[in-house]
């Protein structure tokens, strides 16, 4: 089983391109806090994370990321997978890069504070074939 499910704020605004065959693809960065270490000693973890969207002009997943989160935002993968990119670089020496591919996402529930809460429904889904699913009954717009 490969499942990863992860809560935690962008390091970066996420970037978005289409591939050749018209995919949108959206790469973000992700620090998770680790739950179990000490408050004089905080441990944060930092992960590459990739989605993606609809060739047929729709945006998918990719596009609500684009949209909707921007550096410092928090946000939840509910449903990813750990994908391993190996390959030698020009100097020979072979390289392994680690990321999430994320296929469903959460808005968090926010505190009553300063920060400023999206207006779109929360979870959205979606896969590089398929368009987001919306479990509340209202797009994100």
């Amino acid at each position: 089983m490969n499942q990863v499910i992860l809560s935690g704020r962008l390091t970066s605004d996420p970037q978005t391109r289409q591939t050749k065959t018209g995919l949108n693809v959206c790469n973000f960065g992700l620090a998770v806090d680790r739950p179990n270490a000490r408050k004089d000693n905080p441990v944060t973890d930092f992960f590459d994370c990739v989605s993606w969207g609809r060739p047929d002009g729709g945006s998918g997943l990719a596009g609500v990321i684009q949209k909707y989160f921007h550096k410092g935002d928090a946000i939840i993968i509910t449903a990813g997978v750990l994908q391993t990119d190996q390959w030698t670089d020009n100097t020979g020496t072979k390289r392994t890069k680690y990321q999430i591919s994320v296929q469903q996402i959460e808005f968090p529930p926010y505190r009553k504070s300063a920060e400023a809460q999206p207006t779109a429904p929360a979870p959205a889904q979606a896969s590089p074939a398929a368009a987001p699913t919306f479990l509340d009954d209202e797009p994100p717009f």
